[in-house]
């Protein structure tokens, strides 16, 4: 079945100043990142510009992990970069946003859509991964990991972080509620993974 994290959010620890990037799917301007108008429609095209002390402000929408077929692909965490979600697309402070409004969705189904075997194995990497790492506001769907021992469909934290009944960051009662409900079925039922990193992924 598909594999599904529900509902993330987080409180950020303080991070020196950068600039924000925004994403919209349906942006229609320059496709720069640079306000609501010309944001990225890409979240990939977003982590990969964006550098520690930076904010990812991304409106609601699905994003997935790949426009193509790659099933390896995921939105890779950066050390001092956050990404929040719950944006209607026009907000100009960070406490406007409504995630519970505003769903923002990250996503592996890729492929053939509904079918979940060649969907992403992991939605999210935070793999080696600091506490200066935050994702906010966001909700998981569409990863499946069947043949990967990693586990981790939802959120990969291999080689470091969210495998323990708590790791760094998260409430560990809601965190296992919502593992336990949105995971059970799925051949490898591991929505969160991994061992030693402390991104921020509060639920």
């Amino acid at each position: 079945g598909l594999l599904a994290l529900g509902l993330l959010s987080a409180t950020s620890p303080a991070q020196a100043a950068g600039t924000t990037i925004f994403v919209r799917s349906n942006a229609t301007g320059a496709n720069n990142g640079a306000n609501w108008r010309d944001a990225y429609t890409n979240l990939q095209t977003a982590l990969g510009a964006a550098v520690s002390g930076d904010q990812i402000w991304v409106a609601k929408g699905s994003y997935p992990t790949t426009t193509g077929t790659d099933r390896t692909l995921s939105f890779r965490l950066k050390n001092g970069v956050a990404v929040y979600g719950g944006f209607g697309g026009s907000e100009t402070r960070l406490a406007r946003r409504n995630p519970a409004l505003n769903l923002t969705i990250l996503t592996g189904d890729i492929g053939n859509p509904g079918v979940a075997s060649d969907n992403a194995l992991h939605v999210v990497d935070g793999s080696y991964t600091q506490r200066s790492a935050v994702l906010d506001g966001v909700t998981i769907i569409g990863g499946y990991n069947y043949t990967d021992t990693s586990g981790g469909g939802g959120v990969l934290v291999g080689g470091g972080g969210m495998v323990g009944v708590e790791p760094a960051g998260v409430r560990a009662a809601a965190h296992q509620r919502v593992i336990e409900r949105l995971a059970s079925g799925d051949p490898n039922p591991d929505a969160l993974s991994g061992s030693l990193a402390e991104p921020v992924v509060e639920l």
